[in-house]
């Protein structure tokens, strides 16, 4: 963090990073990836940000490592994207990755010192999802036509495809039968903090939610052609 922080100008030459506290982002923030909340002491007296998030490797893989290096180089390569017509994010010190030695890694300033980070466990009210509209068309309407034209060579570039491509429902399928068990399991688990009470099945909802996304939802997303990250 060091000499990382000094070679973006964050600290001066003279001083150093001496130790950090690590703690965790929240619960589901990020599920194909390590992530961890890093603040920092400095040596010296500064007024540089001193908390970062840390995004690396994941030690438990639930996706193929193809797909999730996939990932890791959409999300990195987008931090190059214009900040005026992509989506609002935190400022970051290193978006960078070698793939032929497998080093992935993505430091970023801690959003939570300067905004209220919504989780799982502080979800958005109608009210906060209301202020993001107006955000949201201006995403929208940046990315009109994205398909073709130099939008769409950027995106052919990055390695997006439709959302419902072959590629995309191909791994959906193979990695989802596991997932959809464990899904179904949880959201009827009524003692959850994650799903509340009273429990899915509970709800009139399908027992079997997820079983019933993995066989049906695909053959319905054929006609869908959304662009997806």
């Amino acid at each position: 963090m060091t000499k990382l922080l000094q070679a973006r100008g964050v600290i001066a030459a003279t001083n150093s990073v001496v130790s950090q506290d690590e703690s965790d982002v929240g619960m589901t923030a990020g599920y194909f990836s390590a992530i961890k909340r890093i603040k920092c002491h400095f040596a010296e007296a500064t007024d540089a940000q001193n908390s970062y998030v840390v995004k690396a490797w994941p030690e438990f893989e639930i996706l193929p490592k193809e797909n999730i290096r996939d990932m890791f180089v959409k999300d990195i390569k987008a931090y190059t994207f214009p900040a005026a017509d992509f989506y609002p994010r935190p400022n970051v010190v290193l978006a960078d990755f070698d793939a032929d030695n497998d080093q992935w890694a993505l430091v970023m300033e801690d959003v939570a010192t300067f905004a209220v980070q919504k989780l799982h466990e502080n979800e958005l009210t109608l009210d906060e999802v209301m202020q993001m509209v107006p955000g949201l068309v201006d995403v929208a309407v940046a990315w009109e036509g994205c398909d073709e034209g130099p939008k769409g060579a950027q995106l052919e570039e990055l390695g997006v495809d439709y959302w419902a491509s072959d590629h995309n429902l191909a791994v959906y399928r193979a990695v989802m039968p596991g997932g959809a068990k464990l899904f179904d399991k949880i959201t009827t688990m009524a003692d959850s903090p994650l799903i509340g009470s009273p429990s899915w099945d509970r709800r009139a909802v399908h027992p079997q939610v997820g079983r019933l996304l993995l066989t049906g939802a695909p053959q319905e997303w054929r006609n869908v052609h959304v662009v997806s990250r």
